[in-house]
């Protein structure tokens, strides 16, 4: 199999299969804020600490007698001094265990779940080529593997940073040993040469584990076994390494070259979402592809056991009561002609096996779009991998791949399952694949947003606590701040620019990457979503209380939080189910079919969330501006 096989394969499925891919690839985002909301408690536990001991007070009163000029004089007046000792206690036993406490708790969490969602990540390209229910497959494989995905976090990690806390860490000590002009260039010797190993140590690092997560999961070995078919899999692969090597670096070189340029223009966060949905996602199901083909495994389009007598165990048709009927098919709506599903269009015309449709799989019926909550209106043809004549390949154990081989197929072809193959320059070409992506996304959204308004309606007490919980830190953040009597007022105010759509297009990424994060997050117990929904509400409370006229400062938030602050609220509401569901699937209580279906409906909400923030985004940076200046020139503010 050619190396561009596999980048097909895998682009082939994130095209088609995006349902299956994103609900776990999107679950990576959670480690941040994990990590983030540890921190955050920490930080307001030495706050309080502060707080309550007026020890904040002070060294705002403090401040407030200080001027510019005194602080640009090179002499220190006694005000400075009084407020230096005012900050220097607010270093206390409290404040630094807590923060200390926080970052250790923090790098704990994130390494755990950075290795948790690694596992799920693998397993669930895994089963995309092998042709089983993807989401499932990611959350049993995140319980089976967890330990072995930590571990490799932690390698990684000591990896990375052992040379330089080595090499570093012995330039400080020469430094402490020996003061003095000898000490220091000794020191400075020390550095240089950290720096020159740590490139080549890096390289070395990389190679020695490129492929050991792909090992691990297709070879079902452990971590020192997975590094070892690593290694032999880059000996006995030199090439096909080296093309994902530098397939891999060019597309990281693209999307930092796009990063930058988007940076230059305002929109950073839209490249970030770009990054999120798209890059990271195809270099695993591509790296799974490379490794499933050169080690021998067998992907969907080969069948190892195709001369034996086909198994006769049937499955029940994937309903609304079937939990892994959302793993048999895609999040978008079927097109019109119910002959294949719209993500499977792609300008093949011909294609009528659903995205998730197996051949393993005689009666299971596979809506395109189905729901978890109602199937689709009607199962388009071939959806259960048999036909009429009862000769397709359920019947015979023929695949996909064996049944078209004029369209170029091979004996070493990851061919996937409910995603069309074959020569798409014709019929159409770009005009037409265009066509059916924008029939795709038109479909998805509009499934997005039936899904956000069943969960809304289905679950308004979940609802109801999110936004008690942003409502809690508006009020508190506003009691905190206000008495302190600080005025940031003067010179606020303003717009962003004359036509901000790069502004729109930043908040609008932002706020949807905050949602998608939040609502994954969520599966730490619901702790994340909870600290992540107040320290917002902290900080629209804060900032209300820095001298802002209260009128004034509703017309600069009222306009888009009417859209932005609900959104966020039901990105919350979706990671306290998400964190009932992971306690549930801990326990034994709730069946990975089950939770894999929660993690589905999360995404289904999420992007019917997505043109909710894009309002929400535009207002604030089309709308916002002009209504506070008016409010502000009516109130003579």
């Amino acid at each position: 199999m050619k190396f561009s096989d596999s980048v097909r394969a895998g682009a082939a499925l994130l095209r088609h299969r995006t349902g299956d891919v994103l609900p776990v690839y999107l679950a990576t985002t959670a480690a941040s804020v994990v990590g983030q909301s540890i921190l955050v408690l920490g930080g307001a536990v030495a706050f309080l600490s502060l707080y309550v001991t007026g020890r904040i007070r002070r060294v705002v009163e403090l401040a407030q007698e200080v001027t510019m000029e005194e602080l640009q004089d090179p002499e220190i007046t006694p005000a400075e001094e009084a407020l230096f000792e005012a900050l220097a206690d607010l270093v206390t036993p409290t404040v630094v265990l807590s923060l200390l406490a926080a970052v250790a708790l923090a790098v704990v969490a994130v390494v755990v779940v950075r290795g948790l969602t690694a596992a799920a990540k693998v397993h669930t390209a895994r089963a995309l080529l092998a042709g089983d229910p993807p989401v499932v497959a990611g959350v049993r494989g995140a319980r089976a593997d967890a330990r072995t995905f930590v571990a490799f976090v932690v390698l990684q990690a000591v990896l990375v940073l052992g040379v330089p806390a080595v090499g570093f860490g012995l330039s400080g000590l020469v430094v402490l040993a020996a003061p003095g002009p000898a000490g220091a260039a000794l020191a400075v010797l020390l550095s240089l040469a950290t720096l020159v190993l740590w490139l080549p140590a890096l390289a070395v690092f990389y190679f020695g584990l490129l492929f050991t997560r792909e090992a691990i999961v297709v070879e079902g070995v452990g971590l020192v076994d997975g590094i070892r078919r690593n290694v032999s899999f880059l000996l006995d692969q030199p090439v096909r390494a080296a093309l994902y090597v530098f397939f891999e670096a060019g597309l990281l070189i693209a999307a930092g070259t796009a990063a930058n340029v988007a940076s230059f223009l305002g929109v950073s966060r839209v490249v970030a979402v770009a990054s999120t949905l798209f890059v990271l996602p195809l270099l695993g199901l591509v790296k799974m592809a490379v490794y499933v083909e050169a080690a021998g495994e067998p992907a969907v389009g080969e069948d190892p056991a195709a001369d034996e007598e086909p198994a006769t165990t049937t499955t029940p048709a994937a309903t609304d009561e079937d939990p892994a009927a959302a793993d048999r098919s895609e999040w978008t709506r079927s097109d019109p002609g119910g002959t294949a599903p719209s993500g499977a269009t792609g300008g093949d015309p011909t294609a009528t096996a659903p995205s998730g449709a197996t051949g393993s799989d005689p009666t299971a019926t596979a809506p395109s779009g189905g729901t978890d909550e109602e199937p689709a209106a009607s199962t388009p043809p071939n959806a259960s991998g048999s036909d009429p004549a009862g000769t397709g390949p359920a019947a015979t154990g023929d695949t996909a791949a064996e049944k078209r081989p004029a369209e170029g197929a091979t004996a070493r072809t990851v061919a996937v399952e409910g995603v069309p193959s074959g020569d798409r320059s014709g019929d159409g070409g770009v005009r037409a694949a265009l066509a059916a992506l924008r029939a795709d996304l038109s479909a998805g959204f509009r499934d997005g947003l039936a899904e956000l308004t069943r969960f809304v309606g289905g679950h308004p007490a979940l609802f109801a606590v999110a936004l008690a919980a942003f409502g809690f830190g508006v009020v508190a953040g506003y009691v905190t701040i206000e008495p302190l009597g600080i005025d940031i007022t003067a010179g606020a105010g303003g717009g962003f620019g004359l036509f901000p759509l790069d502004a729109a297009l930043q908040i609008t990424a932002n706020n949807w990457l905050v949602a998608i994060a939040q609502t994954y997050a969520g599966i730490a117990l619901g702790l994340p979503a909870v600290v992540n929904l107040v320290f917002n509400g902290l900080v629209v409370g804060g900032l209300a209380g820095l001298g802002f006229d209260l009128p004034v400062f509703a017309a600069l938030v009222v306009p888009h939080a009417v859209f932005e602050v609900p959104a966020l609220a039901v990105s919350g509401a979706l990671g306290f189910q998400l964190a009932v569901g992971a306690a549930a699937f801990a326990r034994g209580t709730r069946s990975a079919e089950e939770f894999a279906a929660d993690l589905r409906r999360a995404f289904r909400v999420l992007v019917g969330l997505l043109p909710v923030f894009v309002v929400a985004g535009f207002v604030e940076a089309f709308l916002t501006p002009v209504v506070g200046d008016l409010v502000r020139s009516a109130v003579g503010g």
